[in-house]
């Protein structure tokens, strides 16, 4: 999936102003049919299989946890959606690299 967002990043603009920061995630984007909409979330020191994304009740879920040499690195929040964004909502998927997962949202 890394290589799929890699290629169609190029065609995206950003369609908010946030920054990446807290909670952490950065603003969505959208692909220049309307389709697909991506963003990137912070999930620095948590191994890619301990983290979960999972699209539920108008919001995308976050939640993950790797301990490491005694320190529990995690995350665990949600990030809202528009009921009509959330209606239209299809797919989610996910991959997680170097501290950050990259999740992408397919609309019908």
């Amino acid at each position: 999936m890394f290589k799929v967002f890699e290629e169609i990043m190029g065609n995206f603009q950003a369609f908010s102003n946030l920054q990446l920061n807290a909670p952490g995630y950065a603003p969505w984007m959208r692909s220049d049919d309307g389709k697909v909409y991506c963003t990137i979330v912070k999930t620095i020191g948590i191994n890619p299989e301990d983290v979960k994304v999972a699209l539920e009740n108008h919001v995308v879920k976050i939640d993950g946890a790797t301990r490491v040499n005694g320190n529990e690195y995690s995350v665990n929040f949600a990030i809202p959606l528009s009921d009509t964004f959330y209606e239209r909502a299809e797919s989610i998927n996910h991959e997680t690299r170097n501290g950050l997962t990259y999740i992408t949202i397919g609309l019908k």
